[in-house]
């Protein structure tokens, strides 16, 4: 199963319930959160879960440059949603991390044709950073960058996509906050109505 928004937005929004996560539980954390998000394959995260519980010291290692690398995606996304330019030394930070990635992507024949991927031999404890970095710079090159929106419920805070029709979606989950929004706003009025406002 993939997540309905692009990987790093998923990340993002999940930032929260990851800063909650003990340290020492996080990379196992995350990939269960890639095996959600269809970011890696199987092979890859079996690859990646058993090379965690030989070192566990450089997972959570990792694991920590991921909360990290979460961070730095909120703030380049939300000033992006926002409307406003990004910091210039976040703009290098994303650059340098996708160095790694990059270096290990390749074209990987398919029965249709070709699809990009990494090594499946790289178990480098580092590749389950790799799909969050690649989503981000699609996502920042890419013509849905005009579509990415900060959802309008003052508790939430999440990022997504605007794939309305008329490009005027403003919650995250219209099940979620906008309908409490929408009570919200319901209670205020009737509340105003009672006080003769």
């Amino acid at each position: 199963m993939e997540c309905g928004e692009p990987c790093c937005i998923d990340l993002v929004n999940r930032l929260n319930s990851l800063k909650k996560t003990a340290s020492e539980d996080r990379y196992t954390r995350l990939l269960d959160w890639s095996a959600t998000a269809g970011s890696l394959s199987s092979g890859e995260l079996d690859r990646l879960r058993t090379e965690a519980g030989r070192r566990p010291t450089e997972a959570e290692q990792v694991a920590a440059r991921a909360l990290e690398l979460a961070l730095l995606l909120r703030r380049l996304l939300t000033t992006r949603a926002e409307g406003r330019h990004p910091d210039p030394g976040d703009l290098a930070r994303l650059n340098r991390e996708l160095a790694a990635p990059l270096g290990a992507l390749g074209l990987r024949p398919t029965e249709r044709g070709y699809r990009l991927g990494w090594e499946e031999d790289a178990g480098d404890l580092e590749k389950i950073l790799w799909p969050m970095v690649r989503s981000a710079a699609e996502l920042l090159v890419s013509p849905d960058l005009e579509r990415l929106k900060l959802c309008a419920a003052d508790s939430c805070g999440w990022l997504f996509l605007d794939r309305s029709r008329n490009g005027r979606r403003r919650w995250c989950d219209m099940k979620v906050c906008g309908n409490r929004e929408k009570v919200r706003r319901h209670r205020e009025a009737a509340r105003d109505s009672k006080s003769g406002r």
